[in-house]
């Protein structure tokens, strides 16, 4: 019954951890991952790519511009229909290439002074001055739809 227990376990921090077990230290921790059509990013990739603010509700955030992260996956926006934007909790939000075109509208992953809060997730869109509902908070894929 404990190797059954522990593989339920096993596969609940890999389905619904947003994230991937590194066994770095001695303490296996969950590492937030974000999946960009077949390639996955964490934090730290997305750090060493082009640093930009946008604003969404009063709140400056830090991310990359998603058409950075999509070249980055070899994604071209001349080559899909949609962008599908998919949550941790099943929400999803497509968008237009056309949409994405602006260097402000990015991945975030990080508020100004601080971390993103936790409702945002690890990951979360940021259009700014864009309805609420285009501002998708707990981001774990960017899937393109040809």
């Amino acid at each position: 019954y404990l190797f059954l227990i522990g593989i339920l376990i096993w596969n609940l921090v890999a389905c619904y951890g947003n994230g991937k077990v590194s066994e770095n230290d001695n303490n296996p921790l969950i590492v937030p991952v974000l999946k960009v059509g077949d390639q996955a990013f964490v934090v730290t990739d997305l750090e060493k790519m082009s640093q930009v603010e946008s604003s969404f509700a009063d709140v400056v955030y830090i991310g990359v511009p998603v058409t950075e992260l999509l070249a980055a996956a070899k994604i071209s926006l001349e080559d899909v229909k949609v962008i599908k934007a998919v949550a941790l909790d099943g929400y999803t939000m497509n968008y237009e290439p056309s949409q994405l075109e602006k260097e402000d509208i990015i991945v975030a992953y990080s508020q100004k002074d601080g971390p993103l809060a936790s409702e945002d997730g690890n990951f979360r869109m940021v259009f700014p001055g864009e309805a609420g509902s285009m501002n998708l908070r707990m981001l774990i894929e960017l899937r393109p739809v040809e």
